[in-house]
């Protein structure tokens, strides 16, 4: 029996013709970093989940997290560790997957997603459920995401291009963030880091709804939380 089509093609023409953005974008990120590893990041301690973000992430395209197993987790949803792992995704162009495995009846589903002190929506891509509930959690999911985007202000950035950003580019982008931002859809402004040679310069790192006031959507980048990430060969 002859493989099927989709074993030889390319992450890029996979993801021309992918239905899903999450899914889309995924394939884009793969092939713009010649990298396709998923670091399961089962550690200990706050401190070296997010060691190990920084040290491996210009390598890897998703990072999965169980965050409910890591001692020190940090809830603030502006600067604790769920924060700062997104900060980490944009700099580094990764995605985070919280290893969740949603198991229980509809409206705690829910609820462990968007609310209680880990507040999963906000810094987590990817997340999943148990076989047990199946489908039912699933559409439990989505209806809250559906509830907690008409909550939040939130915009959709695809933006994804190849190439050192020019000084025309940037001013362009300076000027484009000062219109959006009296819409009151702020957009984080892309920073020029010196860098030379092949760069992959993003305007985000996910390719789906993002709320404005979420901590990976934050109206001034923290001081190293560059939109810019090294291109592995």
């Amino acid at each position: 029996m002859s493989p099927h089509p989709t074993l030889k093609a390319t992450f890029a023409s996979r993801a021309e013709t992918a239905t899903h953005p999450l899914s889309r974008h995924l394939y884009k990120l793969m092939d713009l970093k010649a990298s396709n590893l998923c670091l399961s990041a089962d550690v200990a301690t706050a401190r070296e989940l997010l060691y190990f973000a920084d040290k491996i992430g210009p390598s890897i395209v998703v990072l999965k997290t169980h965050y409910d197993m890591v001692a020190g987790w940090d809830f603030d949803p502006r600067t604790g560790t769920g924060a700062k792992l997104a900060s980490l995704a944009r700099k580094h162009g990764f995605l985070i997957f919280e290893d969740r495995k949603f198991g229980d009846i509809g409206n705690t589903v829910e609820l462990q997603y968007t609310s209680g002190a880990a507040r999963i929506i906000e810094w987590a891509h990817i997340t999943n459920v148990n076989m047990v509930p199946g489908k039912a959690s699933v559409t439990s999911l989505a209806h809250a995401a559906n509830r907690w985007l008409e909550r939040y202000h939130y915009e959709v950035k695809t933006s994804i291009s190849i190439g050192t950003p020019t000084a025309s580019q940037l001013d362009e982008d300076s000027e484009r963030s000062d219109n959006e931002n009296q819409k009151d859809t702020p957009e984080p402004a892309r920073a020029d880091s010196g860098r030379k040679g092949s760069i992959v310069s993003t305007t985000t790192v996910t390719q789906q709804y993002e709320s404005a006031d979420s901590p990976r959507l934050v109206k001034t980048i923290p001081e190293g939380d560059e939109t810019v990430f090294p291109r592995h060969r």
